[in-house]
């Protein structure tokens, strides 16, 4: 690193070795990290490295040391990620793990600090660096590690949970307001243990509006609405996130773009996972029916609930192909037979261009017609294959396969007499071996039905019964 500045005489004649970190150590550090958080200096880096080096300092000293350093006012900025980059990369390899930690800590603290300061919102362009270098560090780190920079983090930003609303609200005029809130959300949620253990400590740190933590608590999954949806699109985002196996997708945000601000539907957020962008769609706009035949019936469906639907499946598909790649290849297979002709899709009222043009729209336009009503697509694909088109029953058995996590039961959905939409399950049965597994059996209707496939996994014939 270049030199810049010098941080002053007493850093120049810095303590040697210590058992434990001392006052006037803290004091030396203090202004050593003032002088990397403004730009590079070699002698405040150099530093920080001996003392990063010294066996007699502790992670309790640093932490110690490092919540001391936010709660005055100590800042996590660009030039010192910058540092703490070099100082892990210099780090032999045995010490990289223990540098990624102090630096994630260092950046938690600053955060921490930000957040602590109830009378004055935190603003964006303050919290981001320590964000960016949180999410950074995030898979470098064990999961105590995690634990550990989040524990240093509350600490700093006070003994009650931080209010998140006031950092979910749009900016006026444009800027980066609420996404500072969900950003917050992902990042944090990065840091905790999983399932309802990590959700009860996630709002220890961070307090979310009612319906959002209900959300969360039920499903894992942040909702980014502002309370912009309904009481009926809640219910049935409620109950469509219920019933889909969270295993089956790594979805963490449902994001509705208007309420938070967003211009476009792809926020500007850090993250692994997967969002689902919700349009309010009013819930009165209803499905076509005759996306159905009338002798085996026409129900409908809100189509806010099928376009939120169909974006789960597009996540799912994007985690189960790469799992398992052999169901991406059977739906080659389905569009291979299927060719141009209408009427060996289950959806028909899409064109068959579509899916060829755009193989990956194949099985999130099918779903369209199984969150409507599982058993009517089933009673469908039944009519097409009694008709000699069976792609129409490969495509319903690749999609309960899909939804399956490869378990013996997969979601199904239907609407009640009052228009509420429920969730179930199937039952199915499988044939596994080394090289293949197909679903042969699935339970509709309290019927069970039982599938005769050929070499080319495509049914050939249907019974009732096992």
């Amino acid at each position: 690193m270049r030199g810049i500045t010098a941080i002053g005489v007493g850093l120049i004649a810095a303590l040697g070795v210590r058992a434990e970190m001392a006052p006037e150590q803290q004091r030396y550090l203090g202004q050593a990290f003032e002088a990397l958080c403004q730009d590079e200096d070699v002698r405040a880096a150099g530093y920080v490295m001996d003392v990063l080096a010294d066996p007699g300092v502790s992670d309790a000293d640093w932490e110690g040391f490092l919540m001391s350093y936010a709660q005055q006012g100590g800042m996590f900025t660009p030039a010192l990620a910058r540092f703490w980059e070099f100082a892990a990369g210099s780090a032999a390899p045995a010490r990289q793990q223990r540098t990624t930690f102090l630096s994630a800590a260092c950046a938690g603290a600053a955060l921490g600090g930000q957040l602590a300061a109830r009378d004055k919102p935190a603003e964006a362009a303050a919290c981001v660096p320590a964000l960016t270098w949180l999410d950074r560090c995030a898979p470098l780190l064990s999961a105590r590690s995690r634990g550990n920079v989040l524990a240093v983090l509350k600490k700093v930003a006070g003994d009650s949970p931080v209010g998140l609303l006031p950092m979910l609200q749009p900016t006026p005029g444009g800027g980066r307001g609420g996404q500072l809130g969900m950003q917050l959300c992902l990042t944090v949620g990065r840091y905790l243990p999983d399932g309802a253990a990590g959700r009860q400590q996630f709002e220890k740190v961070l307090r979310m509006p009612g319906r959002m933590g209900r959300f969360w608590h039920a499903h894992g999954i942040f909702l980014f609405d502002n309370g912009k949806l309904n009481a009926e699109q809640y219910a049935d985002l409620d109950t469509l996130f219920g019933s889909v196996p969270t295993a089956l997708h790594a979805i963490v945000a449902l994001i509705v773009p208007e309420a938070m601000g967003l211009v476009g539907d792809q926020p500007d957020l850090m993250s692994p996972g997967q969002f689902v962008v919700v349009g309010p769609v009013p819930m009165d706009r209803m499905s076509n029916p005759d996306e159905f035949t009338p002798h085996v019936g026409q129900p409908v469906a809100p189509v806010f609930t099928l376009a939120v639907a169909q974006q789960v499946v597009r996540a799912i598909q994007e985690v189960q192909f790469e799992r398992r790649p052999e169901l991406a290849v059977r739906r080659d297979a389905i569009l291979h037979r299927a060719r141009g002709v209408r009427e060996r899709y289950l959806r028909r009222l899409v064109s068959p261009e579509v899916y060829r043009r755009e193989p990956d729209e194949f099985l999130p336009k099918a779903a369209y017609l199984w969150f409507i009503d599982t058993s009517t697509a089933f009673r469908s694909a039944i009519a097409q294959f009694e008709l000699g088109h069976h792609e129409p029953m490969d495509t319903f058995l690749l999609m309960a396969d899909l939804l399956s996590n490869r378990e013996t039961v997969t979601p199904a959905f239907s609407r009640n007499a009052a228009g509420v939409l429920t969730g179930g399950k199937a039952t199915v049965e499988r044939f596994a071996s080394a090289e293949i597994d197909y679903i042969t059996g699935i339970e509709m209707s309290d019927t069970f039905w039982t599938f005769t496939l050929n070499d080319a996994g495509s049914v050939v014939k249907v019974r009732r019964g096992r």
